[in-house]
């Protein structure tokens, strides 16, 4: 390191004498951190179970294998693979009770911007940190991802001199992603307080956090020309690694490209007092407080095994260690013996004129020696079962040290329903259970926490448009008085905004208000939007929303087991439900399953216009089907309901009548015929009881003879079912096996 003062750096660069002092700082700083007894002794770590995840194979150099058995991949990607399907959400709960709808609407904000910051996918890289290192880290904060792109105006005339066209553009800024965001952060790029046990959590939490980046210099120009980020001006003064000589306290380190890449610190600092500094190749860029309202270290950790009193976890790859290196030399000797037995080594008499050319074994080949006997292969025995014992035992130890055998999805009795699937593979996941556990109450709490604060903080920051129009106009003064009305003006330097808040996408929900003004949700087929006004989330409580995860040890089922699950769940509840006689509705335990295989319901049924005839026109086949099927029974001598079939339709009581009329009927024994009479005129009772307008008919005569044209008079008024119109009138419109008319 050279001198302070002969560093080349401050003959352009100079720095306040505060500036000086945190600079000086944050590489003092950085230097102790890296420089750790426990961060140099876990970077060990991490590059050895790194090779083993990789199935790091050193070059052959000779005919010795060098095999290596990839069980640590193996076992690491069995875990992530049950756990990244679990695709675990907190629950956004109020901490009173006028904050109940404010608590629903901020969790459908949570899920939005989980989804467009492709929260699934950086939780699968924290997690699979945490696998192979023992512990994933990831920063929560607010992303605006700013570009400069061109777009074209004009395309001028060919030049005389030129055979192209000149092309005339237009730069505009754009923001290429404008939300919340939580990012993967390499374990090799993060840096914390060495006497931390945690970021944000206990009395051991970090006091200062540093996280590296490597940037190129253009990038780095672009994103740090903003007042935010490049508040002090310094940026200029900023210049890709080159000369260690030119810097004060920076020193390039290896592997960066020094004429395009520029190395970035952000330091972030709870202790000893709240603070941001970046500094670039010796350059501070920005120091002030904190710029998140929550003041909190903005970074989460995510353990596989805790080490009690340590920062760092214990990942898979560490727990295997002596397991696959042992499993690496068992299976390499005996690969090593199997070559040697194919290619055989020779005794040979010394007075053999042979070389190693010579016995390189070859078709064909021919072995010219004076005694046969004094040329003899040496021969090996066959492998002691010992070996393949000790081989499945090492596997064996691989299981019980982690918990999870490589092989467990194929279960050993085929189970014959989806719940016994699940708990047939319930029974080897115990291990993961806890991990995904652990993930759950600590790692994503605090990404929670950090994610709602951050919505409050700037969600609720309006983006301003400009009205456009005349404002002398009366249009335009109306449009400004509407805005001022609704509190959604701002003026500045005279010139009148819109203020204009942030929108989200609901998937088959709509929040609306109700008589009271308080928001409500209620299921929908399709997309909804709802505009974000601050007053619709902010929290009255103090303290904001508390974060948690439902309690309980079952792990949701994978989609196929969910499909079954749900057939059985539909198989059992659909009977029960088309009867009518219970809560459950037929059409939403259909929508269910048809979701569950990955179906839009809505794409599967009839338009709108014709759904209610649709489903009217069933149930009036349902019931003319049933009044059928009790005629059979009856002129079968079997039992049916005394006083009618319940909430049976007038179309339903006609058939019965229609039935009476004809000589099909009239042919009934005495006691049958008096049965179904009965039966009708408990159903014309019911209709007249509902409000179905009918009259009320006149005592049928029993006797099967009787000479009666019709056994219910004119005055009845069950001549004609009631029905949809043009529908169900007899004849040939009526479904087939019905025993209609005369029969």
């Amino acid at each position: 390191m050279p001198a302070l003062e002969l560093a080349k750096i401050n003959s352009k660069y100079k720095p306040s004498d505060k500036e000086q002092d945190i600079r000086k700082w944050v590489y003092k700083r950085y230097r102790e951190m890296k420089e750790s007894p426990e961060r140099q002794n876990i970077e060990t770590i991490w590059t050895k179970s790194e090779k083993a995840w990789e199935a790091f194979r050193t070059p052959k150099e000779d005919w010795q294998s060098n095999y290596f058995i990839p069980l640590t991949t193996s076992v690491v990607e069995s875990i992530l693979g049950e756990m990244i399907e679990q695709n675990p959400r907190p629950l956004i709960l109020p901490r009173g009770y006028e904050d109940a709808n404010k608590a629903m609407i901020m969790s459908h904000i949570f899920d939005y911007t989980w989804d467009v910051a492709n929260g699934d996918e950086e939780l699968r890289k924290v997690i699979k940190s945490a696998l192979i290192y023992g512990t994933g880290f990831a920063q929560e904060f607010y992303l605006r991802d700013r570009r400069m792109i061109r777009d074209i105006i004009k395309i001028g005339d060919k030049s005389k001199k030129k055979q192209g066209r000149d092309i005339i553009s237009e730069e505009r800024e754009a923001f290429e992603y404008d939300d919340c965001m939580m990012e993967y952060v390499s374990p090799w790029d993060i840096f914390k307080d060495d006497k931390a046990r945690d970021f944000n959590r206990g009395t051991y939490k970090a006091r200062d956090v540093i996280r590296r980046y490597v940037m190129n210099y253009r990038d780095a120009k672009l994103f740090f020309s903003g007042p935010v980020w490049n508040h002090l001006g310094n940026f200029k003064y900023v210049r890709p690694g080159g000369d260690t000589d030119f810097y004060q306290f920076y020193k390039p380190p290896q592997g960066i490209d020094k004429a395009e890449e520029v190395e970035v610190l952000w330091y972030w600092s709870r202790k000893p007092e709240d603070s941001l500094v970046i500094v670039i190749n010796d350059v501070v860029v920005r120091m002030g407080p904190n710029i998140f309202k929550h003041k909190q270290l903005p970074f989460g950790r995510c353990v596989d095994v805790d080490r009690l009193d340590r920062f760092y976890g214990k990942g898979e790859p560490e727990l295997l260690d002596s397991i696959q290196d042992e499993l690496n030399t068992l299976r390499g000797m005996v690969i090593d013996r199997n070559h040697l037995d194919i290619d055989k080594s020779f005794l040979v008499s010394q007075n053999t004129m042979l070389n190693d050319e010579d016995l390189i074994a070859r078709p064909h080949a021919m072995i010219a020696v004076d005694d046969p006997k004094s040329v003899q292969s040496l021969e090996y025995g066959d492998i002691p079962l010992s070996v393949e014992r000790t081989l499945k035992a090492i596997n064996e130890d691989s299981v019980r040290v982690t918990g999870v055998d490589d092989r467990f999805q194929s279960l050993q009795k085929t189970p014959s329903t989806a719940t016994e699937a699940a708990i047939l593979k319930e029974s080897t996941l115990k291990r993961i259970k806890m991990k995904v556990n652990n993930l759950e109450k600590g790692f994503l709490v605090d990404i929670g926490r950090m994610r709602v604060a951050n919505i409050l903080q700037f969600y609720s920051q309006p983006k301003l448009e400009k009205i456009v129009g005349e404002k002398k106009t009366e249009t335009f003064k109306q449009e400004v008085a509407k805005l001022a009305a609704s509190n959604m003006l701002e003026v500045r330097d005279g010139t009148p905004y819109k203020k204009k808040y942030k929108e989200i996408r609901l998937e088959d929900a709509e929040i609306f208000p109700d008589e009271s003004g308080n928001f409500k949700e209620r299921k929908i087929n399709g997309f909804s939007f709802f505009e974000l006004k601050p007053e619709y989330y902010m929290p009255v409580a103090q303290g904001g929303f508390d974060i948690k995860f439902d309690a309980g040890a079952n792990m949701p089922l994978s989609k196929p087991l969910m499909q079954s699950k749900m057939t059985e769940l539909f198989d059992r509840l659909m009977p029960i439900a088309i009867t009518g006689q219970t809560g459950y509705d037929p059409e939403k335990i259909m929508d269910m399953v048809v979701r569950a295989n990955d179906n839009n319901p809505q794409e599967l049924k009839t338009d709108q216009d014709n759904q209610e005839t649709s489903i009217e026109m069933n149930r009036v086949e349902m019931m003319i089907d049933l009044a059928g099927q009790e005629d059979q029974m009856v002129t079968q001598g079997k039992q049916i309901p005394e006083i009618g079939t319940p909430y049976a339709l007038p179309v339903h009581t006609e058939v019965h009548i229609n039935f009476l009329k004809s000589d099909a009927g009239k042919a009934l024994p005495d006691e049958q015929y008096q049965i179904l009479v009965t039966h009708t005129m408990g159903e014309i009772a019911a209709i007249e009881a509902r409000g179905g307008g009918q009259q009320s008919p006149q005592q049928i005569n029993p006797q099967q003879n009787g000479g009666q044209s019709s056994p219910f008079p004119a005055s009845s008024g069950m001549g004609k079912p009631t029905g949809p119109p043009n529908t169900i009138q007899g004849g040939a419109q009526v479904p087939t096996g019905q025993a209609l008319g005369n029969g």
